[in-house]
């Protein structure tokens, strides 16, 4: 079990990454195989997108004071999160993960945050 400064430290390295990201997106793989989740991450490392399944307690609280506290809510449930960093990254992210909805897994939560569906900068929503 970790102890109190071990969770402060892997708080402070997902608020980092969020404060990070050009774009988000959450997404729900409850009913995502394992051979399609596989491929799903595989398809965006290559995009140089990150993407990992995150605690949502843990997730909540690193999203606090960046663009992705309007989120908060949506942190619910089996959650992974995409990230990216760049442009090109976040297209790739949007489209994979749209590839990943067509074949019968991963959904999308409500909302995804970022140049591409919305803006990550201002908080727009979809």
């Amino acid at each position: 079990m970790k102890n109190r400064a071990q969770k402060q430290k892997d708080l402070d390295a997902l608020a980092e990454q969020f404060k990070g990201a050009n774009a988000a997106m959450l997404v729900s793989f409850k009913n995502m195989t394992v051979a399609k989740d596989q491929e799903l991450r595989r398809q965006l490392r290559e995009a140089g997108v990150t993407y990992s399944v995150v605690k949502n307690t843990l997730a909540r609280k690193a999203a606090a004071g960046t663009a992705l506290e309007p989120m908060s809510d949506q942190f619910k449930g089996v959650t992974a999160v995409a990230l990216s960093t760049t442009d090109s990254s976040a297209s790739a992210m949007r489209s994979h993960i749209g590839i990943g909805c067509r074949g019968g897994g991963s959904i999308p939560r409500e909302r995804s945050w970022g140049r591409i569906s919305a803006s990550i900068r201002t908080g727009t929503t979809m």
